[in-house]
């Protein structure tokens, strides 16, 4: 058991040094020029480079990536940009309502999939165990994609008109 332990977190490190990699690389190459973005429309050069200094984007690439894994590690992932407030402290500030929802959902969810799991092992090859099998994943694919295409629909039907979305969209984007 300890050696099939030690296996599964030689092999967790890797996958979580990719994902790091990939979020860093993504962000960093697709993600836009956050000093813009802070700057707005009306900022000149030097505000441009003052904010990118500030944030370090003025490093090399390399070093950039050690800050970024340091902080990750550290805990420190710096201040938001919309409220200047610590994200930890956001993260603190929000997870009582988080676990208020999620806890029931949880306790549900368990009490539910552990009959229908002891079920399914008693009727193991039946017709029941496959049409338990196989319904669970459309049935959350289907919910998860009928709220998106409505919502996409409503948001499109309202922006033709001129009005805002319920997300705060337009059709020319965020408001």
């Amino acid at each position: 058991m300890l050696a099939y332990l030690l296996r599964r977190l030689s092999q967790m490190i890797p996958t979580l040094a990719g994902v790091m990699l990939l979020v860093f690389f993504l962000f960093k190459y697709f993600g836009g020029d956050p000093a813009e973005v802070l700057g707005g429309q009306n900022a000149s050069a030097e505000q441009i480079a003052a904010i990118r200094k500030q944030l370090g984007l003025d490093e090399p690439v390399w070093v950039q990536l050690w800050i970024f894994v340091k902080q990750i590690f550290t805990f420190d992932w710096g201040k938001s940009w919309a409220t200047n407030e610590a994200i930890s402290h956001l993260f603190a500030n929000r997870l009582p309502n988080t676990l208020t929802v999620m806890i029931p959902i949880l306790v549900l969810d368990v009490r539910l999939a552990l009959p229908i799991a002891m079920w399914v092992v008693y009727r193991r090859g039946s017709l029941t165990d496959r049409t338990i099998m196989v319904s669970p994943p459309p049935s959350r694919c289907r919910s998860a994609s009928w709220s998106t295409s409505s919502s996409a629909s409503t948001c499109s039907a309202f922006s033709r008109a001129g009005s805002q979305c319920r997300a705060g969209a337009t059709a020319s984007g965020p408001t």
